[in-house]
């Protein structure tokens, strides 16, 4: 149990936010990239490949929790007994 929680440790939230800004940066511009391809080569089969290319990066860089999500950690309080 203590291995899985060193490997997927949670992100925070500026680090949730710059994983969707990447999301999307990569999939317009993997896309984009793919479909001139395809358009230039006029064949659909780069344009799948390129595509799923595409999927790969971002899952890659979007979906495990590396070091750069997690940099502002949320720090609480303890709760007070008064």
């Amino acid at each position: 149990m203590n291995i899985l929680n060193k490997l997927d440790q949670p992100i925070d939230y500026h680090g949730q936010e710059l994983s969707r800004k990447l999301f999307y940066v990569i999939i317009y511009i993997g896309y984009t990239f793919s479909l001139l391809t395809g358009i230039l080569y006029n064949d659909l089969k780069y344009t799948l490949f390129l595509g799923l290319i595409t999927v790969a990066c971002v899952f890659l860089t979007c979906v495990p929790s590396w070091k750069i999500y997690r940099k502002n950690p949320l720090k609480f309080t303890r709760k007070s007994n008064k």
